[in-house]
């Protein structure tokens, strides 16, 4: 399954502008979880057909406040850009792709009532310096467009993904496919259909992939 980088791009513009369009002028989303569950171990999560179960011991907690603080580096003009961090960017749009269209008051609040607050002008700011060094090496690479050449993966339930007080139980993971989500985000956008924040779940898995890749020595 191929995806250009402008492709990519074009996918998070339409997703962000139906996000901008249902704020108010401050454009802030307001991220009111903090710790969650992610599968660190890469080569079981991309390969379900082989590694059946996901363990305990393959998985590892993150933080949304830590992951935002270190993306917020990019609003540096000077800063050395690494393509890895498409990592947690994507455990960002992760979040707003499960929770943005859940009404506020129904939005279950931590303990402390912490508030992550992130501007989408930031995000995109941030999402855009992440995408053209991806687009400069892969112009140094003279490859045209990324293939992604795994398909079927692991992934956390919602329910379960930002509760990090629990350990998780078999029926709390399930397989998605990469090439399902490319399939569809790039049918929207060649016919032109609206986009909406839940596209962001299925962009984040992409980015993961990418930045995992990147990470990895692509």
């Amino acid at each position: 399954m191929f995806i250009t980088t402008k492709e990519i791009k074009q996918i998070f513009d339409n997703i962000i502008k139906s996000i901008d369009e249902s704020l108010n002028d401050e454009k802030i989303i307001e991220i009111t979880d903090d710790y969650y569950w992610f599968i660190r171990n890469d080569k079981k999560k991309y390969n379900p057909i082989k590694y059946k179960k996901v363990k305990n011991r393959d998985l590892s907690l993150g933080q949304l406040n830590f992951d935002w603080d270190n993306l917020k580096k990019y609003l540096d003009n000077d800063i050395f850009v690494i393509i890895s961090d498409l990592i947690i960017l994507s455990s960002i749009l992760n979040w707003v792709g499960e929770n943005f269209l859940i009404p506020k008051t129904k939005l279950i609040k931590n303990d402390d009532n912490w508030v992550l607050i992130i501007n989408t002008n930031d995000l995109k700011d941030i999402f855009n310096k992440l995408i053209n060094q991806l687009k400069d090496q892969l112009y140094r690479d003279k490859i045209e467009s990324i293939n992604i050449n795994d398909d079927h993966h692991w992934i956390i339930k919602n329910k379960i993904i930002y509760n990090s007080l629990v350990d998780l139980k078999d029926d709390d993971f399930t397989i998605c496919s990469l090439h399902n989500d490319c399939q569809t985000l790039l049918y929207k956008l060649q016919n032109k259909l609206k986009f909406n924040s839940l596209d962001f779940l299925q962009l984040s898995h992409i980015l993961e992939w990418i930045g995992i890749k990147y990470h990895n020595g692509a």
